[in-house]
C-alpha cells in the first residue's frame, strides 16, 4: 500500500489505490445515472456477465467495459442500444443455463451482431424519428462538474435548512 497521507478524522490511512477505485466509481455512476433508467439497467446487466465465478468486478473494469461499449454503439440509437443489450443478455444467459458453460470474451462481437441487427430493424420501422445515441444521452444530462466552491455552498445551504 502506497500511503498518501493520514485522514484528518479518524487518522487511517489513505492509499493512492483507494482514491483511483473512489474516481472510477464516481466515473461509473456518472455515467449511469446520465443514461434512462432502462438503458443504464440494460448496460449493468451486459456488464455484470463479465464478472468472474469467484471475485467481484471491480469498478475500473466496470468502468472500462461500460466506456467500450458506449463507444461501440454511439452510431446506434439509444432505444437500439437498449433493446440490443437487453436481447444479448437474455440470449447469453439461456445459453450459460442449456449448456452450463459461463465464460465471456474480452471483445463485443456478439453485441456487435445483436446491434446490427436491431439498428436495421429500427431504421426500417422508424423513419422520421430523431436519432439519439447513448454518448448522445450522456451528452445531455452531464454539464460541467459544479466547482468544490459551488458544492460547499450547497451542503452549507443544506445543512442550514436541517438546523433551523
Amino acid at each position: 500500500m502506497q500511503k498518501l497521507a493520514k485522514c484528518p478524522h479518524c487518522r487511517g490511512l489513505l492509499d493512492i489505490s483507494a482514491i483511483a477505485h473512489n474516481k472510477a466509481s464516481d466515473e461509473l455512476l456518472c455515467i449511469y445515472t446520465a443514461l434512462p433508467g432502462q438503458a443504464s439497467a440494460a448496460l449493468a446487466d451486459y456488464v455484470q456477465l463479465f464478472t468472474p465465478d469467484k471475485s467481484d468486478l471491480s469498478h475500473a473494469r466496470q468502468l472500462k467495459l461500460s466506456q467500450d461499449i458506449i463507444e461501440l454503439t454511439k452510431q446506434h440509437d439509444l432505444a437500439v442500444f437498449t433493446q440490443a443489450l437487453t436481447i444479448t443478455v437474455a440470449s447469453i444467459r439461456d445459453h450459460w443455463e442449456r449448456n452450463g458453460y459461463r465464460r465471456m470474451g474480452d471483445d463485443h462481437a456478439y453485441l456487435q451482431k445483436v446491434l446490427e441487427t436491431e439498428q436495421q430493424k429500427f431504421l426500417n420501422s422508424q423513419t422520421s424519428k430523431k436519432f439519439v445515441s447513448a454518448n448522445q444521452a450522456i451528452e445531455m444530462k452531464v454539464e460541467r462538474p459544479e466547482t468544490l466552491q459551488e458544492s460547499t455552498k450547497k451542503w452549507q445551504e443544506n445543512l442550514a435548512k436541517y438546523r433551523s
